[in-house]
């Protein structure tokens, strides 16, 4: 998924979930703010936020996130 945009159902079948657990996976993403979603005529079409990019992968350079992990505690 990682740089492209990709409807629920596209979601849906590179997970092999049904398509409403996919919808309901993307809101909770969504509300996390680790991806974003436009209405594109009758589908959603969703990609990773910099924040989503930034939680799979690090601080990307020159990133002004806060992100932290809460599984890797406080940074030293």
């Amino acid at each position: 998924m990682e740089g492209r945009v990709h409807t629920t159902g596209e979601i849906a079948r590179i997970l092999d979930i049904s398509p409403a657990s996919a919808s309901e996976h993307a809101s909770l993403l969504r509300d996390a703010g680790l991806v974003s979603s436009e209405r594109r005529g009758n589908r959603v079409c969703h990609r990773l936020t910099p924040l989503g990019l930034e939680f799979l992968h690090g601080p990307v350079a020159g990133s002004t996130s806060e992100f932290r992990s809460p599984l890797c505690g406080p940074r030293a």
